[in-house]
């Protein structure tokens, strides 16, 4: 027995340092760090503080290690992060021992108008120890904090009331201004109307489409605009009006109060003709605006009358094939017809519902100049009796000198009214005082004296004038007594 236990000890004391030994030499067997989200949702808005998104460990981090995470939507000018993302990567760095780890979240104020934007925060890798567990997506709603009554830019003509004429090539430009800086990107539409404007007069940039225009309206801008060319051409359309008009808006604009525009286009063939006249006098007033037909023939004629009570209608001019005139009609159901003989016009009548209520007479001396008229009317048994009969008397240049009325009395005409022009100066007369007929100006001059004779009255006056750099008239000052009268007269 003793010789055994001599050789069991050694044996025993062996194994145990050999035990030892192995046991220095291994590491010891342990499980991963679960890593995961510790919520799985977030809301702020883009005005609030920086947000940490945790992510919690099962255990302590038995090493340093690191986490990756990738980020989804938005941009960087919605959010920054810290650690900084690169490329949609953000690398988190663990150390040895760490039971949480947490990234930042930094929303970016900004005075846009947007929708809420959602981020996706997912953990792609770990390193060696940690193993991503199953809460591995985090999702972070940033809100926006403007509301759009707030930020609302109202859109709004800057008004120019401009004129072009026809052979402008460098156009006009159009403002629309908006009462603040956009906040948010948006686009304003333009629309147009006119009466005798067509897209063959006239063109925009950008292009019309199907008769709107879309002006694109940036980030922070304060003003949109857009240009107008008219379209040189070599016939009469005379002046066009084209009405521009903010019909809608988008983004955080929204419409104002002043939404329309209007733009003239002068025709170049009728620059300097004659366009009309104004005269005030007293409590009443007259004035009269000529348009032109494609030959440069009167076509309508607006007169205005103030007596005092405004009153006013247009009278429309109508040529037959040889161009001359045939009829105008004046107000509705009553025209003046003309007839014609040897070339020039014999007879006038207005018909009023198909009836004729009057007609004139024409006598002409050997200058081509209208002499006499004799002037009939209707009456009550459908005869027509002469009422009146006028002669004119012309100086040798062919400016109307004295206009005289008859009236018939027991047989006889009796002379009732008397106007004579007595002295004129040189210069083009666009609006005589005395009309005759629509084809003939009795008086091509400019007349300084008038002189009324009727009733046992006997007024005088005297004309003076003002001048464009041109030579035109443009105003014409009546002064006799203690009555004074000016007209304006304009032109294209």
């Amino acid at each position: 027995m003793k010789k055994s236990h001599r050789y069991f000890i050694p044996f025993l004391m062996f194994s145990l340092i050999l035990t030892s030994c192995n046991e220095d030499d291994m590491d010891p067997v342990t499980d991963p760090v679960i890593v995961q989200f510790s919520t799985v949702e977030t809301s702020f808005a883009e005005n609030a503080e920086s947000q940490s998104i945790a992510i919690s460990f099962s255990k302590p981090a038995n090493d340093d290690g690191t986490i990756s995470l990738s980020i989804d939507g938005g941009t960087s000018e919605n959010y920054t992060t810290v650690p900084a993302s690169m490329n949609g990567l953000i690398s988190l760095p663990v150390a040895k021992g760490a039971s949480t780890a947490t990234i930042q979240l930094v929303p970016v104020d900004n005075s846009v108008v947007n929708e809420s934007i959602t981020l996706t925060i997912k953990l792609k890798t770990v390193t060696t120890g940690f193993e991503i567990g199953t809460q591995n997506e985090f999702k972070a709603i940033i809100t926006d904090d403007e509301s759009p009554e707030s930020v609302v830019s109202e859109a709004n003509f800057i008004s120019q009331n401009a004129t072009l004429i026809e052979t402008n090539e460098t156009g006009l430009e159009l403002q629309i201004h908006f009462s603040k800086p956009l906040v948010q990107e948006g686009q304003v539409i333009i629309s147009y109307q006119s009466i005798k404007a067509t897209e063959q007069h006239f063109r925009t940039e950008p292009a019309l489409e199907n008769g709107k225009l879309t002006l694109y309206a940036a980030l922070n801008s304060s003003t949109v605009s857009f240009k107008v060319f008219p379209i040189n051409n070599s016939i009469i359309t005379g002046e066009l009006e084209v009405m521009f008009r903010v019909d809608n808006t988008s983004g955080s604009i929204t419409k104002g109060t002043n939404l329309m525009e209007s733009v003239k286009i002068s025709d170049d063939e009728l620059t300097g003709k004659p366009k009309g006249y104004q005269t005030e006098g007293g409590s009443w007033g007259l004035k009269e605006t000529i348009e032109y037909n494609e030959r440069g023939d009167i076509y309508k004629v607006l007169i205005e009358k103030s007596t005092p009570a405004y009153s006013a209608h247009t009278e429309t001019y109508y040529y037959d094939a040889q161009h001359r005139i045939e009829r105008i009609s004046q107000y509705e159901n009553i025209d003046v017809l003309y007839t014609w003989h040897n070339n020039e016009i014999s007879k006038s009548e207005e018909v009023n519902n198909g009836i004729v209520t009057k007609y004139t007479l024409y006598d002409y001396d050997n200058y081509g100049n209208v002499s006499g008229t004799a002037n009939y009317s209707r009456k009550d048994n459908s005869d027509y009796r002469l009422d009146f009969t006028i002669l004119y008397l012309y100086f040798l240049d062919g400016n109307l000198y004295k206009k005289m009325m008859y009236t018939p009395q027991n047989g006889e005409d009796v002379l009732v009214k008397t106007e004579t022009f007595e002295h004129y100066t040189d210069g083009e007369n666009p609006f005589p005082m005395v009309k005759i007929l629509p084809n003939k100006n009795a008086q091509k001059k400019l007349p300084l004296s008038y002189q009324l004779e009727e009733g046992g009255a006997n007024l005088s006056y005297t004309f003076s004038y003002e001048f464009r750099t041109d030579g035109l008239a443009e105003k014409r000052i009546a002064s006799g007594g203690n009555v004074s009268e000016t007209a304006l007269y304009f032109y294209y």
